[in-house]
């Protein structure tokens, strides 16, 4: 259990695996945890301070209210106006201007197989 993420909620310590996250969605001083089995955990913590309890690498911040983890990213969607990531779950997100110049450039050094990039 070494790469376990640990976070406190009002019921005590909650331990996760990076790979239960499917996805962040801060609300003000709020944060939701979206795991892959369904379950919405809430925290009173913004999402900029749960990233920074989050390992390197487990979470991408793709804009002011969400963070996703890329391990469920299926494609990303780059234009001059239009700017969204999609989920294995379905689900679909805009991306800010700011990360997705950040998305450019992570993505020069994958290979397009891992996250198609049209």
């Amino acid at each position: 259990m070494e790469n376990c993420i640990i976070l406190r909620d009002c019921s005590g310590f909650i331990h996760l695996l990076p790979d239960e996250i499917l996805r962040l969605e801060g609300d003000r001083n709020y944060t939701h945890v979206l795991l892959t089995d369904g379950r919405k955990l809430l925290f009173s913590k913004t999402i900029g301070y749960m990233l920074e309890r989050m390992p390197e690498g487990t979470l991408m911040r793709i804009s002011k209210s969400h963070a996703i983890n890329p391990t469920y990213l299926r494609s990303v969607f780059l234009r001059r106006h239009q700017r969204y990531v999609y989920l294995t779950s379905g689900e679909k997100f805009e991306v800010s201007r700011r990360r997705a110049q950040e998305m450019r450039r992570r993505s020069k050094l994958q290979s397009p197989a891992t996250h198609p990039i049209r």
